[in-house]
């Protein structure tokens, strides 16, 4: 008896559901898609010696190369570029306040003309884009370098910002010429870590009831998700097979499928857009022949699949009919991808382009400020007068 779509959504069941159904209301003698022993199954079947047995892996979308628009933040972590924002801010305040004790005293020692004077506010905008201007390997020239003091501190500064600017230096020029992804996904771990992906899962699979059955660490996080969204369960395959084709998604399933999944997509798409994972730590599946309870024939099948295996006719028969894609397989080697030369481009140096952006606007939004604001003085100077 052959299952077709008409009857399957008849039945309301998956096409395992109704087969198992069938064999076991004894309305026919074999399903020989395959079925996983359990206790359960076994008191409502006969389950012959396993046609195939292979481990468990995932389909999983291949880690995309991460943006580039924020390069030139990743040589320095977060709290590093805080200690240089606090240490720049600190510098400019000493030296301020250093400029306020010295530079308003004439070389005679005595107090400076007050039209002479500039405030501590005035000094820390000169020091702020004199700063700027050392750590960006620009130089400056600063005021009031022959006070000791201020030597010191300089001196200081200096030597920090170009050990800053030359490790910066050298650490970006990687950033932006070897690419750079996201991490894989390889473990239930990685992808319980992974805001992006998914998982989706066959309902009546036996990994399904493990993940769902999870009481503690990635497992449970993970069949959390799936409870949150009905999207994630199927008894369909084939739409199960395009909504994982969306790269939104992970699949847990045995490797066979995995492979032909892969290489399908490949076929299609013309790119690796997925890949498997390692093994994952499941006992592997073993699958079986159903036959009615009881039945007479249950003997010769277990025979004929014993010799079969010994022959080592079913592994044969899986490899001629795998499809092949070696290039989805390939261990990538990281030694390849680093010395690989590449121009840099675009992509690499959008970050440059969003911040010079962000100031040419604030720039134009500047000069329309200063316009409303003279041209508004300019009105009340008028209307004094008047």
């Amino acid at each position: 008896m052959m299952l077709n779509q008409s009857t399957i959504h008849q039945s309301g069941m998956s096409d395992f559901d109704l087969a198992f159904q069938l064999v076991s209301n004894k309305e026919v003698d074999v399903y020989s898609n395959g079925v996983v022993a359990t206790p359960e199954r076994k008191q409502k079947v006969d389950l012959t010696y396993f046609i195939w047995t292979e481990p468990y892996s995932m389909v999983v979308p291949q880690p995309e190369e991460q943006s580039r628009i924020f390069a030139f933040i990743y040589p320095y972590q977060p709290m590093v570029w805080l200690l240089i924002f606090i240490t720049m801010i600190a510098v400019v305040l000493l030296m301020s306040s250093l400029s306020v004790i010295h530079l308003n005293v004439t070389d005679n020692g005595t107090p400076a003309i007050p039209r002479h004077r500039k405030t501590a506010f005035d000094y820390a905008i000169d020091y702020t884009m004199h700063m700027l201007s050392l750590i960006t390997n620009q130089g400056a020239y600063i005021a009031g370098a022959r006070f000791m003091s201020l030597r010191v501190l300089l001196g200081v500064w200096v030597l920090m910002a170009t050990v800053l600017v030359n490790v910066y230096s050298g650490t970006v020029i990687s950033y932006l010429t070897v690419p750079r992804t996201k991490p894989p996904i390889n473990t239930f771990e990685d992808l319980a870590a992974n805001r992006d992906v998914g998982i989706i899962l066959r309902t009546e699979a036996l990994i399904t009831q493990h993940i769902l059955e999870a009481k503690t660490g990635a497992l449970k996080t993970i069949g959390d998700q799936a409870r949150r969204h009905a999207d994630r369960f199927w008894t369909d395959q084939e739409k199960l097979s395009r909504r994982l084709a969306t790269g939104r998604f992970a699949y847990p399933w045995i490797q066979t499928f995995c492979q032909f999944f892969i290489v399908n997509q490949f076929k299609k798409d013309g790119a690796c857009r997925f890949r498997m994972t390692d093994p994952l730590p499941f006992q592997s599946a073993f699958f079986s022949l159903a036959l009615q309870k009881d039945s007479k024939f249950t003997p010769a099948f277990n025979k004929a699949l014993m010799e079969l295996w010994e022959s080592g006719l079913f592994p044969y028969w899986v490899r001629n009919v795998s499809p092949q894609a070696p290039e989805c397989f390939a261990k990538t080697k990281p030694r390849t991808i680093s010395a690989r030369k590449m121009p840099i481009r675009l992509a690499d140096l959008i970050g440059a382009f969003f911040i010079f952006g962000i100031g040419f606007g604030l720039a134009i939004f500047a000069i329309f400020i200063e316009q409303i604001v003279s041209r508004a003085s300019r009105r009340m100077a008028t209307a004094s007068k008047c």
